[in-house]
């Protein structure tokens, strides 16, 4: 649910509208928890050949939300996305091969407002979340 080209309302509002849809969408089918089906949760979103990737990039064993991983380590605080203030070293290289887009966020935390402007600041327990990407920005 993109608002690509989108010229009326604020992106705060647009984003709101999406996470009501999305809300009602979930409600309609008796479920809980966001997926999005784009990015689903299995190898389809992390290698251009899911039924071959890399052996070096085979690292992810298992899908969880925030919840399930607070679950499974027994904190007792709710998840959160940012914790105190955000800044770039807050950022840690994984071994996806990600680099390229860690280096973007990196970029991002040292502007101020990240948290309000690029991603949804709080914890949602449905999953749901805008992410405001600019392309090309001012062509």
């Amino acid at each position: 649910l993109a608002a690509r080209g989108h010229k009326g309302g604020s992106l705060r509002s647009i984003s709101k509208a999406v996470v009501i849809v999305l809300r009602e969408a979930l409600s309609a089918k008796g479920e809980r928890t966001f997926t999005d089906q784009e990015f689903p949760p299995d190898d389809r979103s992390l290698y251009v050949d899911p039924r071959n990737p890399p052996l070096k990039l085979q690292v992810v064993s298992e899908w969880m939300r925030p919840s399930d991983i607070a679950k499974e380590t027994s904190i007792s605080s709710q998840p959160c996305l940012f914790s105190g203030s955000v800044n770039s070293s807050d950022v840690c290289q994984g071994r996806l091969g990600d680099c390229w887009f860690l280096s973007a966020v990196v970029v991002l935390t040292e502007m101020s407002r990240i948290s309000e402007v690029i991603i949804t600041p709080a914890y949602n327990e449905e999953g749901i979340y805008t992410i405001r990407f600019c392309i090309q920005a001012g062509t």
